[in-house]
């Protein structure tokens, strides 16, 4: 469960051993109504299920993100006397330490030169993966290594902390999610890229692990058998077992998953071709959700000239 020491920070839900929000988390910079207490009952069940976390800093709570030895070694040895987690990369060399700081400034990130990691100060809109949550890369758990009081630190010394180490402003959007290029219009590609995996969008209920195959439930139109839905996690794939017209049997990508969890198509939907009209719709969730598709061209043009065609669909509807 949750650590004590971040009782007053605001928390959010991820996807299954992911760093990315999970079905149905939106707006959660926006307002406490899209985020969760440390005791909120469906935050509570979304771990028990297994599932990742974010911690958003609030009321004084700052974290130090040290994605390398060089700024870890940086940090005054006071500070690391207060909870630290240490994050499931595959060299143990991540940390996130909490301190607190009730007269910083907030609402702030500062990035460090070589990225070498930063400082989320308290109301910032960005999240970090919580204590207990699993790796995405390497399967390794976010572990608690010192379970102390957090501690409290002064602005003057984070701020002379921050400028002895050449520390910027990050003035720019949430970046939680790793930054995708040249993103073509394939949907198995699309969801290569971008990392959309089926478990983080329709993990089955009551699972169970054959291999590389996840079996369980349907989570969105259930289940008699307890084991309709498969999903291969080695190819990032999905089936669904249930009949549809004759049909026994339907599936697709993540990017598949993702359009269902959105509920831009449903599983009755699947087949070749499903989201050819459906392009606009997708890219916008897409963008909405915080996937970088300005970096392509091409995908831009042609999300930009479907939904002027839809619009004047619309228009010309409106017209009759």
């Amino acid at each position: 469960m949750i650590p004590t020491q971040l009782k007053d920070c605001r928390f959010i839900r991820l996807g299954y051993h992911s760093k990315i929000p999970a079905p149905g988390q939106k707006g959660h910079f926006n307002s406490d109504t899209c985020n969760y207490g440390i005791g909120d009952a469906e935050l509570i069940q979304h771990l028990a299920n297994g599932r990742n976390y974010g911690v958003i800093v609030r009321n004084g709570i700052c974290v130090i993100d040290a994605d390398a030895e060089a700024l870890w070694d940086a940090v005054p040895a006071g500070w690391k006397e207060s909870f630290t987690v240490r994050s499931g990369r595959e060299d143990g060399s991540g940390r996130h330490l909490f301190i607190s700081c009730p007269d910083a400034p907030t609402g702030i990130k500062v990035i460090f030169p070589g990225g070498i990691g930063d400082i989320r100060l308290s109301g910032s809109p960005f999240y970090i993966v919580g204590a207990g949550s699993i790796h995405p890369d390497t399967g390794a758990p976010y572990t608690v290594v010192n379970d102390a009081p957090t501690k409290e630190v002064s602005w003057h010394d984070l701020s002379e902390f921050i400028e002895g180490n050449k520390g910027e402003i990050d003035d720019t959007e949430e970046k939680q999610r790793p930054a995708r290029r040249n993103i073509p219009r394939d949907s198995s590609t699309i969801a290569q890229k971008l990392g959309l995996k089926p478990e983080d969008f329709i993990m089955p209920t009551n699972p169970r692990y054959v291999g590389m195959t996840i079996i369980g439930g349907n989570p969105l139109i259930g289940s008699t058998t307890g084991q309709n839905l498969h999903i291969h996690t080695g190819k990032g794939l999905f089936f669904d077992f249930h009949q549809y017209d004759g049909i026994h049997k339907k599936g697709g990508d993540g990017l598949h998953a993702y359009c269902i969890a959105r509920g831009i198509i449903s599983f009755a939907d699947l087949g070749p071709g499903c989201l050819d009209e459906l392009w606009a719709e997708i890219f916008q969730e897409l963008e909405s959700d915080g996937y970088d598709l300005d970096a392509d061209p091409e995908a831009a043009a042609r999300a930009e000239a479907f939904l002027k065609f839809l619009n004047e669909r619309k228009g010309a509807r409106i017209d009759r």
